[in-house]
């Protein structure tokens, strides 16, 4: 236990910035006082020793759990995973405390007055541990443990009992207040004539309105011997000038015999070339007279055309003991019948007597009970008395 105190004392101390400010806070928030009444609450109820350390007792929540046990027996059914036990493991530790907290919001208690496990496990804010004891003293003496009765916390904390009113109460309290304007409906409050407020709470003023342009308003004065005019502009005093600035002065003048132009570019003395045709602007190939292209690269033909039908277009003649006609489709000899096709024929209609189906193929019976109710219907029946 040494050591564990020794761990939280060095991560208290190892804060910074304004966590520093927060701990010393809380940690004057502490009362030794109050936290000695609750182990002894604590002992006198679960008849378990203490070491009147308060963070060292209740650091893994055993006594704690066996003290909501005590008030209120139910509450190991209410949560889930209750197995309240002594260990030195952080895992189940944790476990054991957060089942506590979870135990006191089922018994009723508000979700502001619950402290959390790294509370009391890292003991960085015991006197929220503190004020929940307290709080569930106070609901030990409640309605919600109309079983428990006690001991409890000399000078804790108890729930006010709310006033039952008789009828004659009622009736008094009506007769009293007959005829008097709820607040909250009153008008706003009266004004005398002398006072300083009109009927909406503004001061009146007897100063009557003038035409003078407001201080803020006005411009201001500069001096005969000041900078600025009364814009608040620097004044100059130098005169206007013709001069060309720089910016919008033109490039720098060339000799006659410098090798660039007014625009900084280089002058050349070559010639254009108007003669010869870029390669890439130049017709095809020129094709002599008896090449077999034209000029074009196309094959030239010296054979004239034929309206002849081609020979792929032309229909195939058929022998006349052929069995196929000129399309290609088979002759057949077969003279035109009306007699229906079979696949067209209606089905056979079978004898009663000789099979047991009707004209539809639909199997008889001879059975005339109403057929059974589906299994997914009874149910309902049985309850509305019909489907």
């Amino acid at each position: 236990m040494d050591s564990a105190r020794a761990d939280r004392d060095e991560a208290l101390s190892n804060k910074r910035g304004l966590d520093v400010e927060i701990n010393q806070r809380l940690a004057a928030k502490f009362d030794p006082a109050r936290a000695q009444a609750c182990l002894d609450w604590i002992s006198a109820t679960t008849k378990l020793e203490t070491t009147d350390d308060f963070w060292a007792d209740l650091k893994d929540g055993y006594l704690l759990s066996r003290l909501l046990l005590m008030i209120d027996p139910r509450i190991k059914k209410k949560v889930r995973g209750w197995k309240p036990k002594k260990s030195d493991s952080p895992f189940v530790c944790r476990t054991t405390i957060s089942n506590f907290c979870e135990g006191c919001k089922k018994l009723g208690m508000r979700e502001g007055d619950v402290f959390t496990s790294v509370d009391l496990w890292e003991g960085q804010n015991l006197n929220n541990v503190v004020n929940c004891l307290y709080a569930l003293n106070a609901l030990a003496q409640s309605d919600k443990c109309p079983k428990f009765t006690g001991p409890f916390i000399d000078g804790g904390h108890v729930f006010s009992k709310t006033k039952e009113y008789t009828a004659e109460d009622r009736a008094r309290h009506k007769k009293a207040n007959a005829g008097v304007v709820p607040k909250l409906m009153m008008g706003s409050k009266k004004m005398e004539a002398e006072k300083r407020f009109d009927s909406y709470g503004i001061v009146k003023s007897t100063a009557k309105s003038s035409s003078a342009v407001p201080k803020l308003a006005q411009p201001r004065k500069q001096e005969v011997g000041s900078n600025f005019d009364h814009y608040g502009i620097v004044k100059s005093t130098a005169k206007s000038s013709n001069v060309v600035p720089k910016l919008a002065m033109g490039g720098v003048k060339q000799e006659a015999s410098s090798g660039f132009d007014s625009y900084g570019i280089v002058k050349s003395t070559a010639k254009s070339a108007g003669g010869p045709v870029p390669k890439f602007m130049q017709g095809s190939v020129k094709q002599e007279a008896s090449s077999g292209f034209d000029s074009y690269g196309i094959v030239k033909s010296q054979a004239k055309a034929s309206s002849a039908v081609p020979k792929l277009a032309q229909p195939r003649k058929q022998e006349a003991s052929s069995t196929f006609d000129s399309y290609g489709i088979v002759k057949s000899t077969a003279k035109p019948t009306s007699a229906i096709p079979k696949l067209a024929q209606p089905k056979p209609k079978t004898e009663p007597e000789s099979r047991g189906m009707d004209s539809y193929g639909i199997i008889k019976t001879g059975d005339t009970r109403p057929p059974p109710v589906p299994v997914f219907l009874r149910s309902q029946k049985k309850a509305g008395g019909g489907v």
